[in-house]
């Protein structure tokens, strides 16, 4: 048998409610690790290259899990 995996990437408004998520899904045993990094992105838009720090919004996530 297979073992399964997924990675999943997201972003989250500020540090310390990001690190609140974490050890929620560490607890429920939803997540084995998480990682913290800041990003920054090129990317080609309107036929110009850009760059910029991620930038992040608050979403509606189909389960709330706290």
């Amino acid at each position: 048998m297979k073992t399964k995996f997924l990675i999943i990437k997201t972003t989250y408004p500020k540090m310390d409610g990001a690190k609140k998520l974490a050890k929620i899904l560490l607890t429920k045993k939803l997540a084995a690790c998480v990682q913290f990094s800041k990003i920054e992105s090129l990317y080609s838009w309107e036929n110009k290259i850009l760059q910029e720090k991620i930038k992040c919004g608050s979403q509606k996530i189909d389960q709330k899990v706290f």
